[in-house]
């Protein structure tokens, strides 16, 4: 018990001051350390005599202790981690590998043909780029448990292409890139010096390294390219939002590996944005109704106010409707200084995008659905983090096949969404139906308080013992509210979002159910897998479409 509280995630509210004394204990950050670095030491340094398993446990040697000091170097607190992505090609790719796997630092590896064809593939010439011996060590180093992910990036027909694509899918993963190159080495197609170019134009800072060798002596040369004062200062600042977004207090793992489960930390993450934009909802949907309410009923005292002449009444309506004008503006005001709209958003949309990632705990399935959706920047660190967490920890294939899995999905997440939906939307299309129903009538008695005022007026007719006058008061003060509060239910409307939210209901009720039915009759882990992230990429799709509407929707 003791030890599961130590490795809990625990939820708080404090001032800055407090989360700078916290900061190390803060929500976890990964940072993608992208690698590349020359494949043929011998060839590069035009040297027959030089011994290249020398040189490279000299690399790798060099990359255990830079990679140790890096951290350091960048001022980077405890709640940041490493995850190496590279490619596994013979030379500086490999010792990049093997220093990963001492370290304990997750390792992602890009791959530009499948891996058997990888491994056997041979230059032009037909000399194959892995000996007998580098193809085993490479293929142990794939199965190695710090390799969280071995990912085909490219289907380029042509060698270099190929190599270009793995490049670009490098730099674009890489939050930072460690280039390793022989001094005297020449840009080549494909090669790390266009990782070098190709970071420049990204605006990705990169740690180069120019490797020489003088007799059997390995030298190696350091150069930042890019600040790294502006290279501290924006991970500082990424840490800083995370923290603030995500409010999550990690009480670091007592575990061997120290990385933190990421089971625990999207229930807490979970926890944390569903209270957090349940909050803002409430306050929101609150002000909306006391916004348009004060405004309707400001209408109801000015009208009045304009028939009554006795003083002591005429100054109560008159105060009155100041109050409520007061109310309204403030409230308004509030409102958007306050920003609930915006901070509603963006909490749902996290708390979804966890759940998401909550429901693939069984599949050692990649996220790249989140990635190429519409979200906001600030997210996308912890989708990054929450990625590498959950391959690592899904890197182990559960034994009992790929139905348990299937079914569990079905039950834990299919069926609760179906169930979410189908109320949602019918409780949209009630208080939509509502709305209009209120328009209309409020429209048409406002329409025939005008109509019988203009024969009232032309007939000069009177009722039940009213005069001239009172007719004429009563219903040009029902033209006047009528219309008003017409128009305040079609805001409030427009406002809690009615209309998208039916349609959009009706729309994934639908394909929930399509692909209920279609899990259902999977006949393969593939098959299955596919309809997973398909059914995920639907539903988070759906949130970032609301998103997008609900963060910039006022109080018409």
């Amino acid at each position: 018990m003791a030890n599961d509280a130590r490795r809990g995630l625990t939820l708080k509210k404090a001032d800055n001051a407090g989360k700078e004394a916290r900061g190390s204990e803060m929500t976890p950050i990964a940072i993608t350390l992208g690698f590349s670095g020359s494949r043929k030491w011998l060839d590069a340094a035009g040297r027959a005599d030089l011994d290249t398993s020398a040189v490279n446990s000299a690399v790798e040697a060099w990359l255990l202790g830079r990679m140790n000091r890096l951290t350091g170097d960048l001022d980077l607190s405890a709640n940041f981690f490493l995850c190496g992505v590279s490619q596994i090609a013979i030379g500086a790719d490999m010792a990049f590998t093997r220093a990963c796997q001492s370290l304990n630092i997750p390792q992602q590896i890009l791959l530009p043909q499948h891996r058997d064809a990888y491994l056997d593939a041979t230059e032009k010439d037909g000399h194959p780029d892995f000996s007998a011996t580098d193809r085993a060590a490479a293929s142990a180093l794939l199965e190695s448990p710090h390799i969280i992910e071995d990912r085909l990036v490219s289907h380029a027909p042509d060698r270099y292409l190929r190599f270009e694509e793995t490049n670009v899918e490098l730099v674009r993963r890489s939050d930072l890139l460690i280039c390793l190159t022989m001094a005297s080495s020449e840009a080549r197609p494909g090669g790390t010096h266009d990782v070098i170019t190709r970071a420049a134009k990204a605006r990705k800072p990169v740690l180069w390294v120019r490797m020489t060798v003088h007799g059997e002596e390995v030298a190696f040369t350091e150069e930042w390219l890019g600040n790294p004062d502006e290279i501290k200062s924006r991970f500082a600042e990424q840490s800083s939002l995370q923290n603030e977004i995500f409010g999550v207090d990690l009480d670091r793992p007592d575990t061997a590996d120290g990385f933190p489960a990421v089971e625990l930390l999207l229930r807490a993450v979970m926890k944390h944005t569903e209270r957090e934009a349940g909050k803002h909802s409430r306050f929101f949907k609150s002000a909306a109704f006391i916004i348009v309410g004060t405004h309707c009923l400001a209408t109801v005292l000015a009208t009045a106010a304009m028939k009554v002449h006795l003083e002591v009444f005429l100054v109560g309506l008159l105060g009155m409707e100041i109050v409520l004008l007061l109310t309204g503006y403030f409230v308004h005001h509030h409102l958007h200084h306050r920003g609930a709209a915006s901070r509603w958003a963006l909490h749902r949309l996290v708390a979804e995008i966890t759940r998401s990632v909550l429901s693939l705990k069984d599949w050692h399935l990649s996220l790249g659905y989140l990635h190429g959706l519409t979200l906001p920047d600030v997210v996308r660190p912890y989708l990054r983090t929450v990625e590498l967490l959950h391959l690592r920890a899904t890197r182990i294939s559960k034994s009992g096949g790929w139905q348990p899995s299937r079914d569990a999905y079905l039950a834990d997440r299919l069926e609760g969404q179906l169930l979410f939906y189908q109320r949602q939307g019918q409780r949209a299309e009630r208080l939509l139906n509502y709305a209009q129903q209120f328009f209309l009538w409020s429209s048409r008695l406002a329409i025939l308080c005008t109509a019988l005022k203009v024969l009232f007026v032309l007939s000069h007719l009177s009722f039940a013992g009213l005069g001239a006058a009172d007719w004429k008061a009563l219903l040009g003060f029902l033209a006047v509210i009528l219309p008003v509060v017409a128009v305040g239910a079609l805001s409030l409307a427009a406002a809690n979002d009615l209309e998208a939210r039916h349609h959009s209901f009706r729309e994934m009720l639908r394909f929930l159910s399509l692909q209920k039915d279609r899990m259902n009759s999977a006949s393969s882990e593939r098959e299955s897998s596919r309809l997973v992230i398909e059914t995920e990429a639907r539903l988070i799709g759906e949130t970032a479409n609301w998103f997008s509407r609900r963060s910039y929707t006022g109080v018409a």
